[in-house]
């Protein structure tokens, strides 16, 4: 088996890798979910947040490029190249 990269559109790949990455800032901020979200693992609002390193952004965004990538691989192999074939993709993934 082997993986033809050239099949890949990869101004799509980094663009959908990097609109992943910013919903997920956005899902947990304050307004959206961040407030519920750090209730559900007790996390106590009075404690000083904890320093943010790059390897917290850097690793995401990796695994974003990746996911994205396998998406678009799989999105070649089984020739989904319209709005519906890539919907029905979505969801079987």
């Amino acid at each position: 088996m082997s993986f033809d990269l050239s099949a890949i559109n990869w101004l799509a790949v980094i663009v959908g890798t990097v609109i992943y990455f910013g919903l997920g800032g956005v899902w947990y901020t304050p307004r959206l979910f961040g407030t519920a979200w750090q209730r559900s693992i007790g996390w106590d609002p009075a404690q000083k947040l904890p320093q943010m390193k790059v390897g917290s952004y850097l690793v995401p965004l990796l695994a974003y490029l990746v996911m994205a990538v396998a998406t678009a691989l799989l999105a070649a192999a089984t020739g989904s190249d319209t709005l519906g074939e890539g919907i029905v993709l979505g969801l079987v993934l």
